[in-house]
């Protein structure tokens, strides 16, 4: 299913027309006998730029105890030469899809730039990429309701809907062109895999759930404090 999450994520990107994240590609290879989807991607990296992960940027970097690691990322890369706006989209961009896909694991090693070592300065935000570890690839029940907005992640917070604290800016996409994405989603899953109908269903409905709770998220309300609201 990691193969075939990756797939979903750049149908997700290309779908909101954002331009910087690594498509990926499905290509069933014969492992023992048996079929199974890989996924593939170009290399983002080349012999003039190299990948720094957040995690590298940070490294060095004493974060004040008044400053969380999410801004301690944006200064350390504003210092070392990107620009504000251009990192910020990214990072609530790559926090709002996230959840959409619920993906667990964007640690800061997750995510990163690219680094000019010639110039010795930071040169874009590195693509988004390594999305596999979402839509409950390793669950065996499918969560659904107010037991979204209590998943635990490896990243800025321990609760993926407390990320969302950190987005400003509500208009990084139309959430309306994500109308039909939740049902894209779950063929895919049963294109690519022998994966149940039902979960494929189930895991489709996820998504559909999730783009409501931003839609409340957009309205204003602080769905981490769900309490307040349902």
């Amino acid at each position: 299913q990691q193969s075939v999450n990756e797939l979903i994520a750049s149908k997700l990107h290309e779908i909101l027309d954002w331009k910087n994240y690594v498509p990926y590609n499905v290509k069933m290879i014969d492992i023992g006998g048996s079929i199974y989807p890989c996924s593939l991607s170009l290399l983002f990296t080349s012999a003039e730029l190299e990948f720094v992960s957040a995690h590298q940027l940070l490294s060095n970097y004493k974060i004040p105890n008044t400053v969380s690691s999410y801004e301690a990322v944006n200064r350390r890369a504003m210092e070392l030469g990107m620009d504000e706006e251009e990192v910020r989209s990214q990072l609530e961009y790559t926090i709002l899809t996230d959840f959409l896909l619920t993906n667990t694991d964007r640690h800061l090693n997750n995510f990163g730039f690219l680094y000019h070592p010639v110039k010795h300065k930071l040169a874009a935000m590195a693509p988004i990429f390594d999305t596999g570890i979402s839509l409950f690839y390793n669950s065996e029940m499918i969560p659904s309701g107010q037991n979204l907005l209590e998943i635990a992640v490896s990243s800025f917070c321990k609760r993926e809907v407390d990320m969302l604290r950190y987005v400003e800016h509500m208009d990084l996409f139309c959430m309306d062109l994500l109308e039909d994405f939740p049902q894209e989603a779950g063929e895919m899953f049963e294109k690519y895999t022998d994966m149940p109908v039902e979960r494929a269903e189930a895991i489709s409905h996820t998504i559909g759930q999730k783009l409501e709770y931003l839609r409340a998220f957009r309205q204003g309300k602080k769905i981490w404090k769900r309490k307040m609201y349902w």
